[in-house]
């Protein structure tokens, strides 16, 4: 009688037969650690998901594509896949993420947490510690490897079986000298080819983004329908049908927000959710094959079991007056591509904000004054603004001056009236494009009031602005011991916020602004470009000067940079008494005075 191994045994027994959900509802175990609901998963927990997992294991399905909104399992379901591949159909595997540490740190807190919670997968670990690192799994049927999207030498050298590309839209962008990430992982599987298996998911940013175009090119799409528990008839769930009694806190929404069914206008409460899950179904939305090679999945947050609709109504209350939050909330909730529609603006467009205010006087509530300046070689573009208590902004002053001594009377010994009281400019941003070590003396000259900024497109980092220290002067080893920064801008966040200020009537002109002013802040349309292989909305210059508009986007980031928002007005700050006579519309104007300088 021959004595096997376990190993020998496992080797010897064949595949169970299963799906990918049930595999999952049988071995798969969610630890603590990974997890806020552990224990056994449950497929029914997240209806939508059986279709999906178990399509990994359809023979004619070659490609998948999962188009997803937030908190919807769509990482868990890939490692279900994975999960069932390594014990019923194993063959090497790759997970690709966006960078290094991103990688490494799935591999440690997500990848290797679910092969040692799961029985039959934690008996297929090595032995030896040496087989299993954060970047290379060396099982008993197979080896995952762990790569990244900047990692075009390990992206093309392993041949695998099975492709997962996670979070694709977060790719950094590929140069052109190397071929595309998504590309060289795909090619991995031409060894493959007939049984292979290649999952992109994400959630979406644009419709240039990695898995809009993923998703667009799939023969087929589906979307989930659910029943009306009134009506009986099947529905997709889309954010117009969600609807909200009127509030004037955002939180208040999250109790009171319901789905209208657009059949039978039923109110339906969230309570009905998750039988309304349980009873969903997968429908071809798009089909434009015959075939099921590549097969594609779009699924909103509005179907999360996680996220409740009232959360969603508040998120969207929150960021509905923000360009990079709209966005969010838009590609991460409701899983789609985010466009800018930008109108092509005349200058009756700009001017029609004026109002009967001269040059010089701020509104009553006024919390701060802020200015932006343009630097060009024969002298400054200016623009000077007063921010007041429910943020709308101010049209102070603006010109063009030749020199720093001009440019010192207009922003220091100018007066700028509040009532009766001569404010200063509290923050002021400055180009250093031209003259920069000029430009960074100066600033030296007024530090704490005066910073230096550098105009950028897009800051890595994804905030709309960021600052670095400036070491020492441009061609000089003389170094900055008193802590002048640089902020970089990004000015395309900016305009568009700029844009959507003066849709929203949050932006507003003395009543001798002139034609001139107006034609430079329309000087820019928001268009598609092609950039390293890809295109991007960005905005571009369609008339010569456009000026204004730069001291504009340095003035209202100064105004975030100064957090205006949280500051008290200045005529409470120097006279408490005076707080009573504070505006919060357009009517509270002083007087008009005599006595500031032109």
């Amino acid at each position: 009688m021959i004595d096997w191994t376990k190993r020998e045994l496992r080797a010897l027994t064949p595949p169970e037969g299963i799906t990918v959900s049930e595999w999952a509802d049988k071995y798969r175990i969610l630890s603590s650690r990974s997890s806020k609901e552990p224990g056994k998963w449950k497929t029914e927990r997240v209806p939508y998901a059986k279709a999906v997992m178990d399509a990994f294991c359809d023979n004619e399905v070659e490609e998948i594509v999962l188009c997803y909104g937030a908190q919807l399992s769509k990482t868990e379901t890939m490692l279900n896949m994975l999960g069932y591949a390594i014990h019923q159909d194993p063959g090497p595997a790759m997970f690709v993420l966006p960078s290094e540490d991103i990688a490494r740190s799935f591999s440690k807190n997500r990848l290797q947490d679910m092969l040692i919670s799961s029985e039959p997968l934690r008996e297929r670990l090595p032995s030896t510690s040496h087989d299993f690192t954060n970047l290379e799994l060396i099982m008993e049927s197979m080896t995952i490897y762990l790569a990244w999207a900047g990692s075009p030498a390990v992206l093309a050298s392993k041949p695998v079986r099975y492709v997962f590309l996670d979070e694709i839209d977060k790719y950094p962008p590929f140069s052109g000298r190397e071929a595309n990430p998504i590309s060289l992982a795909k090619e991995r599987t031409n060894s493959y080819q007939g049984f292979h298996k290649i999952v992109y998911a994400s959630t979406p940013t644009t419709e240039d983004g990695n898995i809009w175009k993923q998703l667009q090119s799939c023969g087929i799409i589906y979307r989930y329908q659910v029943p009306c528990p009134k009506c009986k008839k099947f529905m997709f769930l889309e954010f117009p049908n969600l609807k909200w009694e009127d509030v004037e806190n955002p939180e208040d929404v999250i109790d009171k927000t319901w789905y209208e069914c657009p059949n039978c206008g039923a109110k339906i409460t969230e309570n009905y959710k998750h039988e309304m899950l349980l009873k969903g179904r997968w429908v071809e939305w798009k089909r434009k094959s015959k075939r099921r090679r590549k097969i594609g999945f779009w699924l909103s947050a509005l179907y999360s079991p996680f996220i409740p609709w009232g959360k969603l109504a508040y998120e969207f209350l929150v960021s509905k007056d923000s360009p990079s939050e709209l966005m969010n909330f838009v590609n991460s909730k409701l899983a789609e591509p985010f466009k800018e529609t930008v109108k092509r603006r005349e200058v009756s467009d700009i001017l029609i904000w004026k109002r009967d205010y001269p040059p010089g006087i701020c509104p009553s509530d006024t919390v701060a004054l802020t200015a932006g300046v343009d630097v060009q070689k024969d002298g400054f573009y200016f623009t000077i603004w007063a921010w007041n208590t429910q943020l709308e902004q101010y049209l102070v002053r603006y010109g063009f001056v030749r020199n720093f001594d001009e440019l010192e009377a207009v922003l220091f010994n100018s007066r700028y009236l509040v009532g009766d009281y001569p404010a200063k400019i509290s923050r002021i941003f400055i180009d250093s494009g031209n003259d920069t070590r000029e430009v960074y003396e100066w600033a030296w000259k007024y530090l704490g009031v005066v910073f230096p900024i550098k105009g950028q497109s897009q800051i890595r980092s994804g905030v709309p602005f960021k600052e670095t220290l400036v070491e020492r002067l441009p061609g000089s080893s003389l170094r900055y011991g008193t802590g002048l920064r640089l902020v970089n801008i990004d000015v395309n966040y900016y305009k568009d916020d700029i844009q959507r200020r003066f849709e929203q009537g949050k932006i507003f002109l003395h009543n001798e602004t002139g034609e001139d002013f107006a034609k430079q802040i329309i000087a820019e349309e928001k268009r598609r470009v092609r950039r390293n292989n890809v295109y991007v909305e960005t905005w571009v210059k369609v008339h010569q000067d456009n000026h204004y508009l730069d001291c504009l986007v340095y003035s209202n980031c100064a105004a975030d940079h100064l957090q205006v928002r949280f500051l008290e007005p200045i005529l409470k700050q120097v006279n408490p008494q005076s707080v009573g006579s504070f505006t919060q519309n357009n009517s509270g104007w002083l007087p008009k005075k005599k006595g500031w300088l032109k």
